[in-house]
């Protein structure tokens, strides 16, 4: 994943805001999800979640639907290659499958 090392926090910024740096870009290129959670008066709000190492790390995005629109499409925006590749996996395993069964009969 070579594109990853272009990558810039001012291509971010809304995740630059929550406090993370250029090391965290690629750790959230892999995995990281944006999650929805009521506070306890029942308030929604949002987080973002993702590991380093077998670390959880979370960053509170708020409630501004507006921000956490930003902070959702920038993550979308760096998992697209990872998500990609990973059902191009799938679809090559898959024909393999398809391929060795075909080859059986």
């Amino acid at each position: 994943m070579a594109e990853n090392s272009c990558w810039t926090m001012a291509m971010f910024p809304a995740i630059a805001s929550l406090g993370l740096g250029q090391e965290h870009l690629a750790v959230l290129a892999r995995q990281g999800s944006l999650q929805a959670e009521y506070s306890r008066v029942g308030k929604l709000y949002h987080k973002l979640r993702f590991r380093v190492g077998a670390k959880q790390q979370v960053r509170y995005v708020g409630n501004n639907p507006a921000f956490v629109a930003q902070v959702r499409g920038e993550l979308t925006r760096l998992q697209a290659k990872e998500k990609s590749r990973r059902h191009l996996q799938r679809l090559i395993e898959e024909a393999d499958r398809v391929s060795s069964s075909a080859m059986l009969r």
